[in-house]
């Protein structure tokens, strides 16, 4: 249970941390505990990645032409998010570029909306790789939602095979 001193030092954080904490504790935590397993260190932070991935998922679902939401506040921007790749290896910062992309590319995978088809064997290193190559090289797109970067990176890379024409009668 939370103290007081809890609650009040919660009132001082920011949004982010908030949200970060929510998220954590009310649906990673609980799913692992229920199977039995206990979540530590990167195993944690990667399933809280993907759980923040999954809640701001929805606006993706309204977006037709376009993956990218120009007027959205975002908790992590392609800015962010090339910052964290960019970081020196190993650190914590790096992880966590690694930890957005493998999210980001799971649920992208996973969606019938998305036009990404990551081939089977496809490695986290081959799709980090392609996403930081997008961001190298399409600077004006950095302040999108990261996500949505993730997104036009891996269906540029990895567009799903068209369908073929159904036969005329």
């Amino acid at each position: 249970m939370c103290s007081m001193n809890c609650f009040v030092l919660n009132a001082f954080m920011s949004p982010k941390i908030l949200v970060w904490r929510f998220v954590r504790v009310k649906f990673v935590q609980p799913a692992y505990s229920e199977l039995g397993c206990r979540l530590t260190g990167a195993l944690l932070m990667k399933a809280t990645i993907l759980g923040m991935v999954l809640l701001f998922a929805a606006p993706l679902a309204t977006a037709v032409d376009s993956p990218f939401v120009e007027n959205s506040q975002a908790f992590v921007t392609g800015n962010d998010l090339y910052r964290w790749c960019t970081a020196r290896a190993g650190s914590f910062l790096e992880g966590s570029c690694y930890g957005f992309i493998q999210g980001a590319s799971d649920l992208a995978n996973g969606l019938a909306i998305v036009n990404v088809c990551l081939p089977h064997g496809v490695t986290v290193q081959e799709v980090a790789d392609v996403v930081k190559k997008y961001l190298t090289d399409h600077p004006a797109e950095r302040h999108y939602i990261a996500f949505t970067t993730v997104i036009a990176a891996l269906s540029a890379a990895f567009p799903c095979p068209k369908a073929p024409p159904a036969a005329a009668r």
